[in-house]
C-alpha cells in the first residue's frame, strides 16, 4: 500500500495538470491590443502622448524665436526621449553622449527630453544634474546649461505658464 501512495499521487497531479492546460486552452485567447505607439520617420514607435507633448515642447521653443531641431531616440533606446538641438548635430552620435553633469561640455546646443511626468526623484536627478537640468511639465531637460538657462526663460516665462 505504501508503494502505491507516491504513484497515485503522482497520477493525480498529472491528472489535475492536464485538465488545467485543457481548460485554459478551451477559452478563446483576447483579442490583441491596440497599437499603443505611432511610427515616426526613422521607425521608432513613440507613444501618441509623447510625440504629441513633444511637438508641443519644439513647438514651445519657436514660439519664443528659438530654432530647434528634433530627434527621436533610435530603435532600441527609450521610446520616450527625444533629443532637442540648434545646430548642425548628427542625432545618432548625440545619442551616445554621457548623462552626466561632467560631460557637459559635450552637450553644447544639445538637449535630451524625457517624458517622464512622475516627479517622485525630481530632487534627486535635479540635485545631481544641476545647471545642466532642469523640469518643464512633464518633461526631464537635460543637456547643454546654456540651453538649460534658455528653456529657464522659456517655460517660466508669462506667455508659457498662461500668467
Amino acid at each position: 500500500m505504501q508503494k502505491a501512495l507516491p504513484w497515485l499521487a503522482i497520477s493525480l497531479l498529472a491528472v489535475a495538470v492536464c485538465s488545467a492546460v485543457a481548460w485554459h486552452m478551451a477559452w478563446p485567447s483576447p483579442p490583441p491590443a491596440p497599437p499603443t505607439s505611432m511610427p515616426t520617420a526613422v521607425g521608432v514607435g513613440i507613444p501618441p502622448q509623447v510625440a504629441m507633448q513633444t511637438s508641443d515642447l519644439a513647438m514651445t521653443y519657436r514660439s519664443h524665436q528659438i530654432e530647434v531641431q528634433t530627434a527621436p531616440c533610435p530603435d532600441g533606446g527609450p521610446p520616450d526621449a527625444y533629443l532637442l538641438f540648434d545646430g548642425p548635430h548628427e542625432p545618432e552620435s548625440l545619442w551616445r553622449l554621457p548623462q552626466s553633469r561632467e560631460a557637459a561640455d559635450r552637450w553644447k546646443g544639445v538637449v535630451l527630453a524625457r517624458f517622464h511626468p512622475d516627479r517622485k526623484l525630481d530632487e534627486v536627478v535635479l540635485s545631481a544634474w544641476g545647471d545642466c537640468g532642469m523640469r518643464a511639465g512633464p518633461y526631464l531637460l537635460f543637456g547643454d546649461p546654456e540651453w538649460i538657462a534658455r528653456s529657464h526663460e522659456v517655460f517660466d516665462s508669462p506667455t508659457t505658464n498662461g500668467k
